[in-house]
This record gives C-alpha cells, structure tokens and sequence, in this order.
C-alpha cells in the first residue's frame, strides 16, 4: 500500500513539474516579439510624419477670432475643391479603398500617385496620372498657345496652366497687356508657360512677319516670343 502510494505521490510530482515546464515554456515564448512584415502602405507612410500646428491668438482681437471659424469652412471648400482638380470624386474613391493604410496614403496624396515618388500609382487597377490631373481633359495636348479675343482679353495655355490677361492695340504696332494672372495647377512636366507669362508682362509692341507668325517684343531686342497663327 506504501509503494502503490509513494509511487502516486511521485507521479504527481512529476506532473507538476512538466506543467511549471510548459508554463515557464509558454511566457518565454509569448514574451518574445514576433517580427511583422510592413505592407507597401505601411512604408509608404513613413514618409511623412504628423505635425501639431499650434499658434498664439492673444494678439489678435475679438473680431479676427471671430473670423477663424469661418476661414476654417473656407479652406475646407478649396480642399474639396483641390480634390477635384487632382483627382476627382473623393468620397467614392476613399470608400472603395480597403486597406486603411493605403486609404490614409491616399487622403495625404489627394488621389491614387505617390507625390514624392514620381507620381507613380499604389492602387491596384489605376494607371499613370493624366499631365492635366483632373482639371484638363485627358487627351488634350501640351502644346501652349495664345488667343486675343476681339473683347479685348487673352487666353493663353502654357502647358499646364491657363493664362489671362487684358489687351489694347494702339499706334505704330504697341499693344498693351494688363492684368496678367493665371491658375496655379501642380503639373507633372516641364512647361512653357513661365516663357509665356513674361512675354505678356513685359512685352510692349507686336509685329507680324508674314501671314502667319506674331512676335512680341521690347524696343529692338529679340523677341520675347513667337507666335504661329491656327486656323481653325
């Protein structure tokens, strides 16, 4: 009866000696960090890092603080309105995006391209970005032209953004341009349009040479740019 006894008793040692074992086994193993492999999202946001603007409005009066709210809802309607230019439909592209790292990538992008890789796409089934965005139609040209309008205005295109400005002919070839703007469109290739923009700021005379061809010019320096006539 002893032995049958002390042989119980030592099976049960045992047994609890395996299961501190099989604890202590356990812990280590959940204790120890198991690598995870970053998705190409997850990289991608490392780019950027969040930042807390803050700023003092002790200085500013009551109605100036008043006023923040109200340029807050403006700089929401052009960031709507940004959307749009850039890519198009926001609400419906964000929503179709299931990985919330690649959704965060987007919002920061404005749209399915990498700004600091090229524009390249990271959404699966979106192709290379239009050299317009969204705000150009997709098969229309790089190719700058200008248009004196008979009402007095100007329309011109360098490549990417639309020039404006106002005109008068006067004596002896002068012809003077006022009020010269244009967007301000994030393009993805080299364009003419600086080139442009200073031709219509400085220029002060055109001349026609043939049929065909106008040149704007200063005095009796070269000219600043050369135009080919487009019938159409």
């Amino acid at each position: 009866m002893k032995k049958i006894l002390s042989f119980a008793l030592s099976l049960a040692l045992i047994a609890c000696q395996n299961n501190e074992k099989v604890k202590t086994f356990s812990e280590q193993t959940s204790a120890q960090e198991v690598p995870v492999e970053q998705t190409d999202a997850e990289k991608r946001l490392e780019k950027y890092v969040p930042v807390k603007l803050t700023t003092n409005v002790s200085k500013l009066t009551e109605n100036q603080r008043l006023m923040i709210p109200s340029l807050i809802k403006v700089c929401q309607i052009m960031d709507g309105l940004f959307w749009k230019q850039a890519f198009g439909q926001k609400e419906e592209f964000l929503e179709s995006i299931s990985n919330e790292s690649t959704r965060r990538f987007a919002e920061i992008n404005y749209g399915p391209w990498d700004r600091l890789d090229g524009n390249k796409s990271f959404v699966k089934g979106v192709g290379e970005k239009p050299l317009g965005a969204n705000y150009y139609p997709k098969d229309m040209t790089q190719e700058p032209y200008l248009k004196f309008d008979k009402d007095g205005s100007i329309n011109a295109h360098g490549g990417c953004n639309t020039i404006m400005g106002n005109y008068e002919l006067g004596l002896k070839n002068f012809i003077e341009i006022n009020e010269v703007s244009q967007t301000e469109m994030e393009c993805s290739f080299d364009s003419f349009e600086k080139t442009l923009v200073e031709a219509l700021t400085y220029g002060k005379q055109y001349l026609l040479v043939g049929e065909d061809q106008l040149q704007i010019i200063v005095g009796k320096r070269a000219p600043l740019a050369r135009f080919k006539a487009v019938y159409f």
